[in-house]
């Protein structure tokens, strides 16, 4: 999905929801951005859009002394990006369920 589409999806939830919560937040070298608003059928529903370059590959850094830390170094594409968009429903245990986007 792309930005100008997301842009798009939140204004009609604007128009036609109240709209109870909205922001964004840094998810490692990516964003998420965020709208929580209350459905017509009374349930509350976050509609979230994520945005982060494409992982081109891992390397495992490590030493074989005693006492020496080892860690996964993440490389990620320059020009190429990956957007997904996911539709969660809040269950009554306050937990966030991913829906079918269809049905929305």
């Amino acid at each position: 999905m792309t930005r100008e589409r997301w842009e798009e999806i939140k204004e009609k939830i604007r128009e036609h929801f109240s709209v109870v919560d909205e922001g964004s937040t840094p998810e490692g070298p990516g964003v998420v951005e965020f709208v929580i608003f209350d459905h017509s059928t009374g349930k509350q529903m976050k509609a979230e859009w994520k945005d982060h370059p494409k992982k081109i590959g891992e390397h495992g850094i490590a030493s074989h002394r005693i006492g020496s830390q080892s860690h996964i170094q993440v490389e990620y594409s320059d020009s190429e990006r990956i957007q997904t968009f996911t539709m969660y429903l809040l269950n009554p245990a306050g937990e966030w369920i991913p829906t079918d986007q269809v049905s929305f």
